[in-house]
């Protein structure tokens, strides 16, 4: 099967368009299935954002902390 010959596309076409009853509910599952992943990789990135801001909050507080420590030990 030579790929760049376009004999050979319009044959797969014309063999894929003869087939609708088989070739559209297997298009169906597959852009669901497409569809429900890309949902996922942005729920993902959502839920990873979320995670980075809550780590920054606590790399903030931890340094808030160290700097009272470091104030309350020179002044006591």
């Amino acid at each position: 099967m030579d790929v760049s010959n376009p004999d050979t596309w319009k044959q797969q076409f014309t063999a894929f368009t003869s087939a609708p009853y088989i070739v559209a509910p297997l298009l169906m599952v597959f852009g669901g299935l497409v569809g429900w992943l890309l949902g996922r990789i942005a729920d993902l990135k959502g839920r990873i954002s979320v995670f980075e801001d809550r780590l920054k909050l606590a790399a903030k507080q931890a340094e808030s902390a160290r700097q009272a420590k470091d104030e309350a030990c020179l002044s006591g």
